[in-house]
């Protein structure tokens, strides 16, 4: 991250070239971050012309609560803390006013939009870190199965066979999200275990059903997972497993796209 700094030798050197002390953040061996969080209308990771900044924003340094502050009316904060080293700048987004993290881009917007922390910042006594800003996106993520396939893949099963079914579930937001997802299995089989990086949604799935939680944020493009191993019990025709979200998310603009199917026949 750059740094607009000037250091604690250089502010007392000018206090006593003006016959006034040292700044206080030096005296007391703190620094300052400052920055803006603005509302990144068409979600770029950049600040374009007309983009407001978000008022309201609670903004600290990461893991130090009295540090953190909210954004004025511009959206412009100042943060003073302890001078330190591998400090993380954080943009709350519990207290976001209906946004989400938007896109990091190196040098316009600094929170990672999976994380809204920063990369790792040491601040000096007296030394300030400017422009630790970051861009706000309104929450829309368009959930969607990814693909349910079967494996090893055959046209025809025997009974007997075991099969892994998988899929995942991703979005096409511009920030990071997860939803709650739910397999559903056809009867004339049975679940062996479950497969994916989803973790699970109840401590007990009813035996035809494989359900999921996310464990954090993605982008769209790295979707959650969601699978289970089964054996084939006895002879189907094109007996269905069915992936989707678990309810309708009221950030999903489009419910109607939340699952996906695939079929499995056994002689």
């Amino acid at each position: 991250m750059r740094k607009a700094g000037i250091t604690a030798l250089a502010i007392a050197a000018t206090a006593a070239a003006l016959g006034g002390a040292p700044a206080a953040s030096a005296a007391e061996g703190t620094g300052t971050v400052t920055g803006v969080i603005w509302q990144d209308l068409n979600a770029n990771g950049e600040r374009d012309a007309g983009e407001p900044g978000l008022k309201g924003a609670y903004v600290g340094i990461d893991g130090l609560s009295s540090t953190y502050t909210r954004t004025e009316a511009d959206g412009s904060y100042t943060i003073t803390a302890p001078a330190g080293s591998g400090y993380r700048v954080h943009l709350a987004d519990g207290l976001l006013s209906g946004y989400v993290w938007g896109p990091e881009v190196r040098g316009h917007s600094v929170f990672g939009h999976c994380t809204g922390k920063s990369l790792p910042i040491d601040l000096g006594a007296g030394e300030v870190v400017a422009n630790a800003n970051g861009g706000v996106v309104a929450p829309s993520f368009d959930f969607q199965p990814t693909g349910l396939t079967l494996s090893p893949a055959k046209d025809v099963y025997a009974v007997g066979d075991v099969v892994e079914v998988l899929g995942g579930i991703g979005h096409d937001g511009a920030g990071c999200y997860g939803t709650s997802a739910v397999l559903s299995l056809p009867d004339g089989v049975t679940k062996l275990d479950r497969l994916g990086d989803y973790l699970p949604f109840y401590a007990t799935d009813k035996p035809n059903e494989v359900t999921g939680q996310p464990d954090g944020r993605r982008a769209g493009r790295h979707p959650f997972t969601l699978g289970a191993r089964v054996v084939v019990d006895r002879p189907l025709d094109a007996a269905e497993f069915t992936l989707s979200t678990m309810w309708n998310d009221s950030f999903d603009p489009d419910h109607t796209n939340n699952s996906a199917t695939t079929t499995l026949s056994a002689r």
